[in-house]
């Protein structure tokens, strides 16, 4: 899935209507992955970082994983090729550029509209359409937007109906047509000071290995 051809339109309207309005951080323009590739392992997280190298840079663009040096997908090269060297792919429900992922909870209650758009209009659409093997929501922080959290009528976001399989011990979709076949995994962060211990990244590596096997289906 091309998602530069997919969301470009909607993601400079957004970031250029939240400029306007002077939201915190919406000058620094989006940074969006240019594709996902069907049948790849998806890894999902919060937002792009906004390094110090980087404090000077304005402007949106959509990344090509493979020519990114970040050390932060080392994590998830480890788990694709602990899976059979499965193709792997990622993708931030949110597209601001923000370190500190406390200064983009706080958008929640100043600026919710931002993160509503970014959400609705931007990750949403793509969920609905892309065909991956498997996801692995490693923040917290989307989680929740994803509507894992939900209770009743609180906390639905974007209100993906997540059930349990107690047999294989992973999530499924209950109410996505597209995904309703993929094992969903909740996972914390891969890298970093809150990183998962080794024990619990190995085990999260089994977990996802057996599963895409179907030794635990």
């Amino acid at each position: 899935m091309n998602l530069e051809k997919e969301i470009k339109n909607q993601a400079d309207a957004i970031f250029r209507k939240a400029h306007d309005k002077g939201t915190p951080f919406a000058e620094r323009g989006y940074r969006i992955v240019s594709e996902i590739p069907d049948n790849s392992i998806l890894f999902i997280g919060l937002n792009p970082s906004y390094p110090k190298e980087q404090e000077n840079y304005i402007g949106s663009d959509f990344y090509n994983l493979n020519q990114d040096a970040s050390g932060y997908f080392g994590k998830f090269k480890e788990i694709a090729k602990a899976c059979n060297n499965s193709q792997w792919s990622h993708f931030d429900l949110l597209s601001v550029r923000e370190t500190k992922q406390s200064n983009v909870e706080n958008l929640e209650r100043s600026n919710l509209e931002f993160i509503c758009d970014q959400l609705f209009e931007l990750s949403k659409p793509v969920l609905q359409k892309v065909r991956p093997k498997a996801v692995v929501v490693v923040n917290t922080l989307a989680r929740k937007y994803l509507g894992k959290d939900h209770y009743k009528n609180q906390n639905v976001w974007l209100g993906f109906d997540f059930q349990f399989n107690k047999q294989n011990g992973a999530y499924y979709v209950a109410n996505q047509a597209n995904l309703k076949n993929v094992p969903f995994f909740f996972s914390g962060m891969l890298t970093g000071q809150r990183a998962l211990d080794l024990g619990s990244f190995e085990r999260l590596k089994w977990h996802l290995g057996k599963v895409l096997a179907g030794d635990l289906s």
